[in-house]
């Protein structure tokens, strides 16, 4: 799993990096000098074997632009070796229901390939059905109703297929304790017409002896354990182990269908009893049919039952009662082709279940790459309902129906070790022995680089290499671009890259190119144009990157050139891009002098000192001499005259407008706003060049108050506050009397008038008994 997370995260890197790299213009597949290298980084890199040609790996593109005539790009290849088309088992033939049975793929690295994978639903496909029962006490019920259903179920499987095979074993649990009571009375006979128990049973190998089957169940004698736990996951393995001793037969659909009515032990619990080996998942069966290893290993972990139900290729079934139910369905989910199926209390289900389970496993196809390492493999299909799923499974599938599913594979980068250039891998049916085997030839060479293609001790390398895919591959004590350079990677070599270092923790030519024999042989800036290269003796320049000046690098051939990422300004420019001129011509003002000696001329402009501005800094608007105030009288005495212009003096001409445009306030035109003696606020501009003036047609001057409004709002609102607070304090008080009032009548019907009489009141007459008078004497 990590492995693959490993692949799909490489491949991702790639994808990213390529995407960019396209985006951005640069090209990430020039970094690779040796064809294998570009082949195997990604298919979108491409070799150019040309001799005496520039950056080899590149875009196929750019390739083509740079004319070069030898490309080298293998492409993906997929060829059938064994295809068989589907068929259902008929004369005695094997019925084949997944093609192609093999075939070989020759991959690039980084790629993806797809192809198809039918299915078929063979009619009477041979089925293998084992029972596992749980024979403790409590399973009696079921135990006679599976004898007394017995030929009611051999007719059931009959009616799924001809071609069938039937047998049964049996369970307890490990014969020890804590598991099965060990007194003397109870071993022997832990119940009643019981046997001693046992941790699994061969009752009956696979046959078609139906009889046999039904003999055998009605004969079985019942056991019993101690604990609620059962040892069912010993007989569900030793049932899958041993093939031989069971019956399976190499090609049917095995199906175990175990029941029990409690749940299970699992790896750990032998500790109890003493058995601290490890469940080996090897068959163990002896010459009687029992499990023989029982008391001296472990119960096997959820794990080992898992993989040894995939790697047999067999389908296991759970019939449970209601309350274990939700266990069996938990443990399901961690075992690949299980299903869960619920028994009624008298079992009287047992058919159904056996019947239902068998059409939902029969109907389903799932597949499941094995040994595919950090490959990475999806797929998708349309089922029956016409839809189509991104998954490997598909359901409801009726007999002689066809699937197809379309396989995708995708390899990741060249593994370091050779030997895994080339493997083998399948996907196979879960619960069927039926799979696809698929033999995998990495790319991760080209074939000018196979040893018949090589010319050793070339003329083109000096005589010194071996010269392959245009290129020189030095012998020791030799390198260079054409092995021309005398001296070793691990001596000389040391050496002279050092002299294409600037620095002794500078990379070899700034990363940008490549040392041979002491010189920087620089790269492309871009591979769309390579004679755009890095310059300078460690290729440490860009002569294409700098400063952008009137849209143009250095503002352009006329003002300067791009020198190692600085611009160098021809005569009359200076700055970092040649945008400033030194000419002054535009700097002066209207007395010869360069702007009014109130700034500085930069860049054929002036740069004024203070409030001062204008072309030549001629204006001042905050200076004693603003003349707002000077054209402020003339302007007033034009409105008076309420004509359209007027001219207050020879040089003072004034216009009428009806709104001051505000773009005048620039170096040219300055606003003013004036007030007259009637405190009227006059809106006007003047131009400080030729003293033009536009005024705004109208004045804003202010209203005289009216006090009777005035004095009569203050009234009226002393009046309306008065008011509100009368109606408030008049709510107040009225809230608290209807207070007041409330409790005074609760108090009155809770009142409890006593009719007690006046302690001080004597009665006026006195009441005296005759102590001799007796009732009834005369």
């Amino acid at each position: 799993m990590a492995a693959r997370l490993h692949c799909m995260l490489v491949q991702f890197l790639v994808y990213f990096l390529l995407s960019r790299s396209l985006s951005e213009g640069t090209n990430i597949c020039s970094q690779y000098l040796t064809c294998g290298a570009c082949i195997g980084f990604s298919p979108s890199c491409h070799w150019c074997e040309t001799p005496e040609f520039g950056v080899r790996c590149d875009f196929l593109e750019n390739l083509k632009n740079r004319t070069c005539k030898d490309r080298v790009s293998p492409e993906n290849e997929l060829s059938s070796i064994r295809n068989e088309s589907t068929k259902s088992g008929t004369n005695g033939e094997d019925p084949v229901q997944l093609s192609p049975q093999e075939i070989r793929l020759k991959l690039r690295p980084n790629s993806t390939i797809h192809f198809p994978l039918v299915f078929r639903q063979a009619a009477n496909y041979p089925v293998d059905l084992y029972f596992i029962m749980d024979v403790s006490y409590t399973m009696t019920s079921y135990k006679d109703a599976l004898g007394n259903f017995s030929q009611k179920l051999v007719d059931e499987i009959s009616n799924i297929t001809t071609d069938y095979q039937i047998g049964f074993g049996t369970f307890v649990d490990k014969a020890a304790l804590p598991y099965t009571n060990q007194a003397p009375d109870q071993d022997i006979m832990p119940c009643p017409n019981c046997v001693p128990a046992y941790g699994f049973r061969n009752q009956l190998s696979l046959c078609r002896n139906t009889t046999e089957f039904q003999n055998k169940v009605k004969e079985l004698q019942m056991s019993g354990n101690l604990d609620s736990p059962e040892g069912g996951f010993d007989a569900i393995m030793q049932a899958a182990a041993c093939s031989m001793e069971i019956g399976w037969r190499n090609k049917s659909r095995k199906m175990i269908l175990f029941s029990t009515d409690g749940p299970f032990h699992y790896a750990g619990d032998g500790k109890l009893g003493g058995f601290v080996i490890p469940n080996d998942g090897h068959c163990h069966l002896n010459p009687e049919g029992y499990y023989g290893e029982s008391l001296n290993m472990d119960y096997p972990s959820v794990s080992q039952l898992s993989n040894k139900i995939f790697q047999k290729k067999i389908n296991l079934i759970f019939v449970v009662p209601d309350q274990e139910f939700t266990r069996y369905t938990r443990l399901s989910r961690f075992i690949v082709g299980s299903n869960v199926g619920k028994l009624a209390n008298d079992s009287s289900n047992a058919i159904d279940l056996i019947r239902d389970n068998y059409n939902r496993i029969q109907s389903e196809i799932v597949l499941q790459p094995e040994n595919h390492d950090d490959l990475r493999i999806s797929f998708s299909v349309k089922c029956s309902d016409n839809k189509t799923y991104d998954m490997p499974r598909c359901e409801k599938l009726g007999i002689g129906e066809s699937v197809i599913f379309n396989v995708t594979v995708a390899p990741g980068a060249c593994p370091a070790d050779r030997s895994q250039w080339n493997r083998t891998f399948q996907i196979s049916a879960v619960g069927l022995t039926e799979k696809l085997t698929i033999h995998l030839e990495l790319i991760c060479e080209c074939p000018c680089e196979l040893p018949d293609q090589e010319v050793k001790n070339s003329d083109k390398c000096n005589s010194s290499g071996t010269y392959e895919c245009g290129i020189c591959t030095c012998n020791p004590g030799y390198h260079g671009i054409k092995c021309d350079c005398r001296g070793s990677t691990s001596g000389d070599g040391e050496i002279d890259d050092k002299a294409c270092r600037r620095k002794n923790t500078s990379e070899v030519c700034e990363g940008r190119g490549t040392c041979d024999c002491g010189q920087c042989s620089c790269n492309p800036i871009s591979m769309k144009d390579e004679f755009r290269r890095y310059t300078g003796a460690y290729c440490e320049c860009n002569n294409f990157n700098c400063p952008i000046a009137n849209g143009n690098m250095c503002g352009g051939t006329d003002r300067g050139e791009c020198v190692c990422g600085k611009c160098r300004c021809k005569p009359g420019y200076v700055g970092a891009s040649c945008d400033c001129s030194i000419d002054v011509t535009t700097c002066k003002d209207s007395k010869g002098g360069l702007c009014n000696e109130r700034g500085n001329c930069m860049c054929g402009k002036c740069t004024c000192a203070g409030t001062y501005r204008g072309p030549t800094c001629e204006d001042c608007p905050t200076c004693a001499g603003d003349k707002c105030d000077e054209y402020g009288n003339c302007v007033d005495t034009c409105l008076k005259s309420k004509s359209e212009s007027c001219n207050c003096t020879e040089s003072k001409k004034v216009e009428f407008v009806d709104k001051i445009n505000k773009g005048y306030e620039n170096d040219y035109w300055k606003s003013c706003n004036w007030r007259n003696s009637e405190d009227c606020n006059i809106e006007y501009a003047y131009n400080i060049l030729d003293n033009s003036i536009e005024a705004k047609k109208t004045k804003k001057c202010p209203t005289s108050a009216n006090l009777k409004v005035i004095i009569l709002a203050v009234i009226g609102a002393i009046i309306a506050c008065g008011l509100v607070l009368v109606c408030v304090w008049k709510y107040v008080i009225d809230y608290y009397d209807r207070k007041e009032y409330e409790a005074f009548l609760k108090e009155q019907e809770q009142a409890n008038w006593s009719k007690d009489e006046n302690p001080l009141y004597i009665k006026a007459t006195s009441d005296f008994k005759n102590p001799i008078y007796r009732a009834g004497s005369r």
